[in-house]
């Protein structure tokens, strides 16, 4: 952002230049702008969608439907997992314009998996990692 140049402009020459005058002589001079990593967009699934809004008609019917004289008691749970890891994240970068950014990453593959249901109905829970 401009203010690492703010910063290195005061650390270099111990001078202070407000953040939007220096901004404005980067890009008029120097054709600056801020450039940031593209954003992965996911496309919906209509099929998910589908089943998901026809989620509560289903409960309803699965619960009239159940044989009482086999199940005592019927208890949902909901489940969600998680991947935790090292991860790459670049942000925005000054670059003269037409020049693409060039910075350092770390290329690890450690990270771990967290698998959790819980039951609003009493409170359960179970957590899995692995």
């Amino acid at each position: 952002m401009y203010w690492d140049a703010v910063i290195w402009v005061k650390s270099t020459y111990n001078t202070d230049i407000e953040y939007y005058t220096l901004r404005a002589y980067m890009t008029t001079h120097f054709k600056c702008k801020l450039k940031t990593r593209q954003n992965l967009i996911t496309k919906k699934n209509e099929q998910t969608i589908d089943v998901f809004k026809k989620l509560p008609d289903w409960l309803h019917s699965n619960r009239i439907n159940l044989d009482k004289d086999k199940h005592e008691s019927v208890n949902l749970y909901y489940q969600d997992e998680s991947r935790f890891g090292l991860m790459t994240l670049i942000g925005k970068c000054l670059t003269i314009k037409g020049i693409k950014p060039v910075v350092r990453y770390q290329l690890a593959f450690k990270n771990t998996y967290l698998y959790v249901s819980f039951s609003p109905m009493n409170g359960d829970s179970f957590v899995y990692e692995t």
